[in-house]
């Protein structure tokens, strides 16, 4: 990474400022491999809460329980031209959706929200 002055540049590997949503929790650094160059916003949490818990044993008896959850960010690779919505259900589960698809499924969403609501439109 380039300093001038007291200023911190951009890596090297990096041809334009993040977007303004990228919060990656570490700066984006000259030695980040090619996998790692990527601009992360944070992500939005939702338990399940009609879904199984996730259980665990991290030792022997001792019991974790915790609600299974999804969670939904933006990620853009240096070299994408568009973000994507990265959606997790757990740590497992991995949806990367197109802003086109991440739209068709907001209305979708909302859609059904208004039925249930009951709401014709």
């Amino acid at each position: 990474m380039q300093t001038t002055g007291t200023a911190t540049a951009q890596p090297f590997w990096q041809d334009q400022p993040c977007p303004a949503w990228c919060k990656m929790t570490a700066p984006h650094a000259d030695s980040d491999s090619v996998e790692e160059r990527l601009h992360m916003s944070p992500f939005h949490l939702v338990d399940l809460t009609t879904e199984d818990a996730d259980v665990s044993r991290p030792v022997p008896g001792v019991l974790e329980v915790s609600p299974s959850f999804l969670t939904a960010q933006l990620e853009q690779h240096h070299r994408e031209r568009d973000p994507r919505v990265l959606m997790l259900h757990g740590d497992v589960h991995m949806v990367h959706l197109t802003l086109s698809e991440a739209t068709q499924l907001r209305d979708a969403l909302t859609s059904l929200l208004h039925q249930a609501d009951g709401d014709a439109s």
